[in-house]
């Protein structure tokens, strides 16, 4: 059930509720009992009213004050030993600088409401820079839907901790430190890893080791020597980019290396080795890269594919596979980004006449990889909730699992018309994060 909150501006330190509100609790028989709000308590006398509703609340407004609480918001209460919970308090913690968080930030977050209704709390959008771990509060906004005249559903206000944060920004080691602290780690997505870091973990485990591309970290040509050997053509990538940033394949011509860009057939030819030194100096600009083994993809009429496939946690507190997209680059590109998109099913059913059982055998295995991959990265004592994997089938219908995206577009659905799957990539973290905490998804 969700409970409305109202001040009583004729009471100090009372908790006023219904008979009924106590069915099957140990409250009934307290005098006096804890409220908490995020990690806020305080200790009030428990008053009962036989005319208020069962779905009713008071709080004195002294304790609404200290506990930060607004009226505007449905919530859920909680019957613990000492008292009660009231929540969930959810924080989206999208910015270092809540200066950057304007109109356009707040209308991007209405997706993450979808859920609301069934959840209640506080949907608390914030940046690092306005929590307050003395006074345990931040300096944000919060969503109401009891808001008019076309505004935004957002209001500010100094709010609650919250009881769970949903990363979608990089924070400092000591700012993640102490919001781990008094959430009791309960702040997800929170660690970063780079495309070696990912590497060097799941290759070392025996389960996931066989899903993920041979990689050394680029110290020299020796190591693109070794791929192109090995594999006949290396792939360059830096280690922190996006969208395929930066990308580069390698093969070999005679004594020197031929040199091929994300885009387009063009082809750079290096004749000798001191020259390729120099090329690759000048491209890497003192970015670190690591050196991967070239993987032929299945094809599209001659274009490259790969897929995004996005695993998140729910309710249930386990990864789930939210969807898959497949991506198709253009013509003579050596990536997917800018090209066609397809749902999974469709593009092994039309392009490659796999029947329904081989769909679904492929389909499982790409989730059981990228599964495998999500309980490895929980082993590591972090929390996560949220990632998008590129993953690739190659020419033998093999799986193979390039990287994971910790903020990864979740607009992705979009780009095969799925708006169902776009709704739920949003929901699924604020069901996480209410559930972590100990809230209902009704």
């Amino acid at each position: 059930m969700l409970y409305r909150i109202t001040s009583d501006k004729y009471s100090t330190d009372k908790i006023i509720v219904s008979e009924r509100f106590f069915k099957g609790t140990l409250a009934a028989k307290k005098s006096h009992v804890d409220v908490s709000v995020g990690s806020k308590t305080v200790s009030v006398e428990l008053i009962k009213d036989a005319r208020l509703r069962e779905n009713r609340v008071k709080l004195s407004n002294n304790v609404i004050d200290e506990l930060l609480l607004p009226e505007d918001v449905d919530y859920q209460i909680i019957h613990t030993k000492e008292g009660f919970r009231i929540g969930p308090i959810i924080g989206l913690l999208m910015s270092n600088s809540k200066s950057s968080i304007g109109r356009g930030s707040l209308s991007k977050m209405n997706y993450y409401t979808i859920i609301h209704p069934e959840i209640g709390g506080l949907l608390v959008t914030f940046s690092s820079d306005s929590v307050d771990f003395n006074k345990k509060c931040v300096d944000g906004y919060y969503y109401s839907d009891n808001l008019t005249n076309r505004k935004l559903p957002w209001r500010a206000g100094v709010l609650p901790m919250p009881d769970s944060v949903f990363s979608r920004t990089m924070v400092s080691d000591e700012f993640t430190d102490k919001l781990k602290e008094v959430t009791n780690n309960r702040f997800f997505n929170s660690k970063y890893f780079n495309k070696w870091e990912f590497w060097r973990l799941v290759s070392r485990d025996n389960t996931c080791c066989k899903y993920i591309p041979d990689t050394r970290l680029y110290s020299g040509l020796e190591d693109i020597d070794y791929m192109i050997e090995n594999y006949g053509a290396a792939y360059i990538k830096p280690l922190n980019g996006t969208l395929s940033r930066g990308l580069y394949k390698v093969t070999r011509t005679g004594e020197g290396y031929g040199v091929q860009g994300k885009q387009g057939d063009k082809v750079d030819l290096v004749s000798n080795r001191k020259e390729a030194e120099e090329y690759f100096k000048k491209i890497m600009k003192g970015h670190k890269y690591i050196v991967q083994q070239s993987i032929t993809p299945l094809k599209v009429k001659g274009r490259h594919m790969d897929f995004r496939v996005i695993m998140q946690k729910d309710q249930t507190l386990d990864w789930q596979c939210t969807g898959i997209v497949a991506l198709i680059g253009a013509r003579g590109d050596i990536c997917t980004n800018w090209g066609n998109t397809s749902s999974f099913e469709d593009i092994f059913y039309k392009a490659f006449d796999f029947n329904q059982q081989q769909i679904y055998k492929k389909k499982s295995e790409v989730v059981g990889a990228c599964k495998s991959i999500c309980d490895l990265l929980d082993a590591t004592g972090e929390n996560y909730g949220d990632l998008g994997f590129d993953v690739v089938v190659d020419e033998n219908y093999k799986v193979w699992v390039l990287e994971a995206n910790k903020r990864h577009y979740h607009s992705v659905p979009l780009w095969i018309n799925d708006v169902q799957t776009f709704y739920q990539t949003k929901s699924n973290p604020i069901k996480y994060a209410a559930a972590q905490a100990g809230f209902c998804v009704y």
